[in-house]
């Protein structure tokens, strides 16, 4: 599978994320589909409308959305049903792999620009991707918001390398991972924890979860499903509310005042988000001794 792309970079926030604290927007960036190193920069969440693309040999595959839902404040699960695309199905084999959708003119004329979304469903057999989507007026993630059961929308093919977590291999060898997400980078996240990376057999898991309040933290109803597969989840609130005794702040911060790593040379850890907190946390784990191989982005 490939996929070419002529490309417009526009190197600015998007702008629905500009009353964002800062540290939960993602930045505008593209990769190209052949990859093998670690970005500079990454969007954890998706690739919203953040490029003007022209589409010249891409692939487009039509599916009906089974279900569109309320994930949060501005923000929805869409559910695409690729029964009649298994071939799609089968090329996804990573979490942190993404796609582009793209709205046909039959629902919205003329169409926005096609988006790149992450796939937040776990890797496997089932043939449905679910996308955590924030809603944008007049862009593709606002019209995937707004629509219904049937409605078809195109897919382009997988994209993206995803995380190596055979770095992270075998799990004895790696006790503790720590993942770091803000906003709705928890997609490529949630695909991860789903699909299994052996977190009840590590010692010690962490998830940082930063947003700026829980209206805006989707997933909170399989957390409990989380911390029984072994992985600890830690919300943190940059907005939160006079009653919340969680933590605040950013991820980064709040991991610095946890219980620290005893062994560096035996860490993992996950990142996606903004590009910031990715920096941030990056130079803070390399400090304490973890090999920038074992730091792991989409």
């Amino acid at each position: 599978m490939s996929m070419t792309l002529n490309m417009k970079m526009t190197l600015s926030l998007h702008p629905s994320l500009s009353h964002e604290s800062p540290h939960h927007r993602p930045v505008a960036f593209l990769r190209s589909h052949h990859h093998h190193h670690r970005p500079l920069s990454v969007s954890a969440s998706i690739r919203q409308d953040t490029a003007t693309i022209s589409q010249d040999t891409t692939t487009w595959t039509p599916a009906p959305l089974s279900k569109v839902s309320c994930a949060g404040e501005r923000l929805c699960y869409v559910n695409v049903d690729l029964a009649k695309s298994p071939d799609l199905v089968a090329d996804f084999v990573t979490p942190g792999q993404y796609v582009q959708i793209r709205i046909p003119p039959a629902l919205v004329n003329p169409p926005p620009s096609p988006a790149y979304f992450y796939i937040a469903s776990p890797v496997g057999p089932k043939s449905e991707f679910q996308f955590l989507v924030k809603s944008v007026p007049g862009k593709t993630a606002g019209v995937l918001c707004k629509l219904k059961k049937g409605d078809v929308v195109e897919l382009s093919g997988i994209d993206g390398s995803g995380f190596d977590m055979d770095q992270l291999l075998p799990p004895e060898a790696y006790p503790t991972v720590l993942l770091f997400t803000t906003g709705y980078g928890i997609g490529p996240i949630r695909s991860l924890i789903k699909t299994g990376f052996s977190a009840n057999k590590r010692s010690d898991v962490r998830l940082y979860y930063g947003v700026e309040s829980l209206k805006k933290m989707a997933y909170q109803d399989e957390f409990k499903d989380w911390e029984a597969s072994g992985v600890k989840v830690i919300p943190v609130l940059s907005d939160p509310p006079a009653n919340w005794t969680g933590a605040t702040g950013h991820v980064q911060d709040v991991y610095l005042k946890s219980k620290p790593i005893s062994k560096p040379l035996t860490t993992g850890a996950v990142l996606s988000g903004n590009p910031d907190m990715v920096k941030e946390v990056t130079a803070v784990l390399e400090a304490m001794g973890v090999s920038p191989e074992k730091i792991l982005v989409a």
